[in-house]
């Protein structure tokens, strides 16, 4: 995946891109975003992340979701969150008054509760404008629900994952014997992957909207093989 996300980038002019990553719950997403923008040089963000931290935030202060007074509650806590840089440009650990709190947004209490914060109105216009500022300065690759529809509609690049663990793991398989194949020092055109081919067991859809304009496009403007 870091490889083909890769090679589609390179295609672009050189100036930092925003890129929206999508997909259902496991379908790797946040894998396959961290390692391309490790390769690239580019942050990462799972905006998941910055949910689970109002969450934690909010049981920490007892604030109850179906409460009248809720809404205002925890649209307060967004200014106390940051998300901090691990290092290799991945914003994977959070912190709340300079304390790093990333071991505790991922307790069972939090993974319990946080479908019922995400899922007020007023938290999610509130995170809304925290995501799109976070992708302002560019060169960063986003996950999360709604990215490249809701949250970051016209990001240069958006993709969409929905590989099933089955899917990933049989392609893995296969993965060492093609590379023997292909690691001689000039390899045969059949090993470079062809930027309008979608890896069929892996069922990536992608939108090119900078380049093409309509989806389904490669950056050739020719549609992608199924």
């Amino acid at each position: 995946w870091a490889a083909f996300i890769l090679r589609v980038m390179q295609t672009a002019e050189a100036r930092g891109l925003v890129v929206a990553l999508a997909g259902p719950a496991s379908s790797g997403k946040s894998s396959v975003g961290a390692a391309a923008a490790a390769q690239l040089g580019y942050r990462f963000c799972d905006t998941g992340l910055l949910y689970r931290a109002v969450t934690w935030l909010a049981l920490r202060r007892e604030i109850d979701p179906d409460d009248p007074e809720a809404p205002s509650a925890l649209v307060s806590l967004v200014p106390e969150v940051q998300l901090l840089d691990v290092g290799d440009g991945r914003l994977a650990h959070v912190a709340v008054d300079d304390v790093d709190e990333t071991v505790e947004v991922h307790v069972p209490e939090v993974d319990a509760a946080v479908s019922a914060v995400a899922r007020v109105p007023e938290l999610r216009a509130a995170l809304l404008e925290r995501q799109r500022a976070i992708a302002a300065g560019g060169r960063i690759i986003m996950a999360g629900r709604d990215i490249g529809t809701v949250v970051l509609p016209g990001a240069d690049l958006k993709l969409f994952l929905d590989a099933s663990v089955e899917d990933v793991r049989a392609e893995l398989v296969r993965l060492p014997t093609r590379a023997e194949r292909c690691s001689t020092a000039s390899p045969q055109p059949s090993c470079r992957m062809n930027p309008r081919t979608r890896p069929p067991s892996w069922h990536l859809a992608s939108w090119f909207m900078g380049w093409t304009g309509s989806p389904s496009h490669g950056t050739d403007g020719a549609p992608f093989s199924s």
